[in-house]
């Protein structure tokens, strides 16, 4: 099993914090608001004032069991497989970014715009089958 060292301040600590103090299951999704960044600070983590801001469990741990991270906590270190299935910074995310920027200056709605985007998809993936 692969493991990646993770920084010492951030070692999952945070994360049992924000499964502590979690509310009720809120159905709808969670509305990111920009936090004021303090361009003086010498560490990234100090960029924000974490006791002014609303913290909330990050969607990646949440398949994780309370046993995983507490572990990963007295170890210093987080499974890599957690993140394995979440792609970023590749062409296919800038491609999708794309299209989902394209629908929303095209189409109103919710529907409408989950729609078109994939009928764009499906449309590349036909061409595709072509060639």
């Amino acid at each position: 099993m692969t493991k990646t060292k993770i920084s010492e301040h951030w070692n999952g600590k945070r994360i049992k914090k924000c499964r502590n103090s979690k509310k009720k299951e809120i159905s709808r999704e969670r509305e990111f608001k920009v936090p004021n960044l303090n361009f003086r600070a010498t560490e990234y983590y100090d960029c924000i004032n974490w006791f002014s801001t609303g913290i909330s469990e990050p969607p990646i741990t949440k398949n994780l069991s309370s046993k995983e991270i507490e572990r990963n906590i007295v170890s210093g270190l987080i499974l890599e497989e957690a993140t394995v299935c979440f792609l970023s910074h590749t062409q296919a995310v800038e491609r999708t970014i794309k299209i989902v920027t394209e629908a929303a200056m095209k189409i109103c709605g919710r529907e409408g715009r989950d729609t078109f985007i994939r009928a764009k998809l499906q449309s590349r993936k036909n061409a595709e089958i072509q060639f």
